[in-house]
């Protein structure tokens, strides 16, 4: 039909004449592309709602086959990636509490370990014994890579200690279980200002905020801890003084102990020089400045992951593995749903 037309145009553009053949093709034609015209404008006006539908539901599948950020971004801050969700609300990253973490327990070599892997925080471990175990409660404050963070760890065992080079009578602790989990809360303040909060029962209650660099001297927590029975806030508490906390730093209501951390007073990994230090914070606070930079237009955390990616990928990465050194593939499927 097209060609007809076509030939039609060009022949009276040349001024040549029109076959009268020509004429009833053309008009014939012209009929026919009326009437198709008409139907597929009747049709259109009969399932306008199907048909965009249908559009709305192909773009959408476009969108989500199509951008792995938008995958792999949508399950990172709605569900769980390497142990951690995220909460709009803080605007902070968190433990689960199935993390792949719980089961390696802890050891002091870990603590020994983290300042290589830009970790550079205080700890303090709480020694003390109940029920026939060995307890070791303990808190981290700092900064973790491109994140500023803080941990309360609860951990457990029946094992003797084993002794390692340079650290005598170490003893490997297994995570808390389900029946041992205490109820935790604290606030995280950054130079005498609320950075973010965290409660629950837990065996291992965390938050990090993303793009935020610190100093471990910047920061204190003011933490709670409430234990199973009388004798189990006894035994803490002894370990607390053993650890030189003194009794009027310890704020008691019934199972409860309330106390704030803020210069540690236990000795801190002899892997921690000032050398490592000074180079690790340098790394984590240029990170953190591009990260910034990089996002500064943006408000939604999503939005900034999506222009990190793009401009950074090997930064976004490290985000990706903000739960340990422990690799995470980046496709479609790695992230499993989950509430938060």
């Amino acid at each position: 039909m097209l060609s007809v037309l076509q030939y039609a145009i060009i022949s009276i553009i040349d001024g040549t004449a029109v076959q009268p053949d020509d004429t009833y093709k053309i008009l014939f034609y012209s009929l026919l592309g009326l009437i198709i015209l008409s139907a597929a404008a009747w049709l259109i006006y009969k399932m306008h709602k199907e048909i965009s539908l249908f559009f709305r539901n192909t773009l959408s599948l476009i969108k989500k086959c199509t951008s792995k950020a938008y995958v792999g971004l949508k399950g990172l801050l709605t569900g769980s990636i390497a142990g951690f969700a995220y909460s709009k609300e803080q605007d902070i990253f968190y433990s689960t509490l199935n993390a792949w973490q719980r089961s390696f327990g802890y050891s002091r070599l870990y603590d020994e370990a983290a300042s290589h892997f830009a970790m550079i925080v205080d700890s303090e471990p709480v020694y003390f014994n109940y029920d026939g175990k060995k307890w070791l409660i303990e808190f981290w404050k700092g900064q973790y890579g491109m994140t500023t963070g803080c941990e309360v760890g609860i951990y457990n065992t029946k094992r003797p200690a084993f002794s390692t080079p340079g650290n005598f009578n170490e003893t490997f602790y297994d995570s808390a279980g389900d029946e041992d989990m205490l109820y935790i809360s604290y606030v995280l303040y950054k130079n005498g200002k609320e950075l973010f909060k965290r409660e629950g029962k837990h065996w291992w209650l965390t938050g990090f905020k993303l793009g935020e660099f610190s100093r471990p001297s910047e920061l204190a927590m003011r933490i709670s801890i409430t234990f199973k029975d009388k004798a189990m806030l006894h035994a803490y508490i002894e370990g607390m003084r053993e650890t030189g906390y003194f009794s009027n730093e310890l704020a008691i209501n019934g199972y409860t102990v309330s106390f704030l951390f803020d210069k540690p007073r236990s000795p801190q990994p002899q892997s921690r020089t000032k050398e490592i230090e000074d180079f690790m914070q340098s790394y984590n606070k240029q990170n953190c400045d591009i990260f910034k930079d990089l996002t500064q237009d943006y408000q939604r955390t999503s939005s900034k992951l999506v222009v990190l990616r793009k401009q950074n990928p090997a930064i976004f990465n490290n985000i990706l593995n903000l739960g340990g050194t422990k690799k995470i593939p980046y496709k479609h499927g790695v992230f499993k749903k989950m509430s938060y």
